[in-house]
């Protein structure tokens, strides 16, 4: 397929050939060689030949395309050229000469410090000096030359290609040359010095727990321990209600009211907290007082003002006492009583007073408690 090749070359570098060679445009004709394998042209005179492996062309400026030179015509088919000789061997390459002898080995860093804790270990060795360089490798032997090439045969008609001539075949390659000699290993450093003794480590934990002993004998039986202490709460299961008619007490708030027994030699703690309200109008006031009665004998009393406003009309009693009792059953109780009411627009009734309720009957958290804690001493 060359001739083609060749014609396709030319016809696409026709332009080329006369934009970079104007001069040309002077001459009749234009002759120019063509290697027959690449395909590549020279632009060359009428009476210059071309070279064995090129294609002689000329174009006359009437024509567009270039044509075969005269000398050329078409001939027959060329046999196939014959196979070239094998190159012959290369020499072997000289040896590699020996590699310089290493420099010594730089002495060892010193060791470092061991860390406080348990006696520091004596300090590593130093480190090994670094080994001799490897002497260089003797240069490769010279490669063998190519076989000649193969002579082209003629080229044939123009459109039958002619076949292409067996490549020869490679020379061997040249044997690689000896390795040169390793140079000779530097000396070891010298060793590090000893790292100084660590500080003492701590003490070790304790050991474990030794195994429980034996259980010894039961010890005899001691005496019987004092009572501890105890407690009750009483809840309030109604309220009491104060005016100027029904009269203001007092009386007992209902359910803070029962018995306790007391052992000997202790003290019984009483607390008491409940809430208080007032029925009336704007500006009105009432004063409840609250007492713990023990055995009809009055152990605590307070008194407490509530007064009718726009956004409360609420109270609350609270209190807390020891009282030191006999052994025995006592009667406890919270008592309750209107001592005062006023009154603040004449034209309305008197105020009321309602102990341990709300003013809503469904509303529990004005509710009163009593609690007794005994005490052993």
């Amino acid at each position: 397929m060359r001739p083609n090749y060749i014609k396709r070359s030319l016809l696409a570098t026709g332009i080329w050939v006369v934009l970079m060679f104007p001069a040309a445009l002077e001459a009749q004709t234009i002759y120019a060689c063509a290697h027959n394998q690449n395909g590549q042209m020279r632009l060359v005179s009428s009476s210059e030949a071309c070279k064995k492996e090129e294609t002689r062309l000329q174009w006359p400026l009437t024509t567009s395309a270039p044509v075969l030179a005269p000398q050329l015509r078409v001939g027959p088919e060329g046999p196939m050229g014959p196979a070239g000789p094998a190159g012959p061997m290369g020499p072997a390459g000289p040896a590699g000469a020996t590699g310089a002898t290493g420099a010594t080995g730089a002495t060892g860093a010193t060791g470092a410090q061991g860390a406080q804790g348990p006696q520091g270990p004596q300090g590593e060795t130093g480190p090994t000096g670094a080994t001799g360089a490897t002497g260089a490798a003797g240069p490769a032997g010279p490669a063998g030359p190519a076989g000649q090439d193969g002579t082209n045969g003629t080229n044939g008609i123009n459109g039958t290609d002619g076949k292409d001539g067996i490549n020869g075949i490679n020379g061997i390659d040249g044997k690689d040359g000896t390795n040169g000699i390793n140079g000779i290993d530097g000396k070891n450093g010298k060793d590090g010095k000893d790292g100084q003794n660590g500080v003492d480590g701590a003490n070790g934990l304790d050991g474990a727990t030794g195994a429980t002993g034996a259980t010894g004998p039961a010890g005899p039986t001691g005496p019987a321990g004092t009572a501890g202490q105890s407690a009750n709460t009483l809840v309030s299961s109604g309220r009491l209600l104060f005016d100027v008619l029904s009269g203001g007490g007092p009386a007992f708030v209902p359910g803070l009211f029962g018995t306790i027994n007391v052992p000997a030699n202790a003290v019984v703690v009483f607390s008491s907290q409940g809430g208080i309200n007032i029925l009336g109008g704007y500006g009105d006031h009432v004063r409840v007082a609250i007492r713990l009665v023990v055995d009809g004998h009055i152990e605590e009393y307070g008194e407490y003002d509530i007064e009718k406003g726009n956004f409360s009309a609420t109270g609350r009693w609270s209190f807390t006492i020891a009282v030191p009792l006999a052994a025995g059953t006592h009667q406890v109780g919270v008592q309750a009583q209107m001592t005062d009411i006023h009154r603040f627009n004449a034209t309305t009734g008197f105020p009321r007073a309602i102990v341990a309720a709300s003013i809503d009957p469904n509303d529990t958290t004005a509710h009163g408690t009593l609690t007794a804690v005994v005490l052993k001493q």
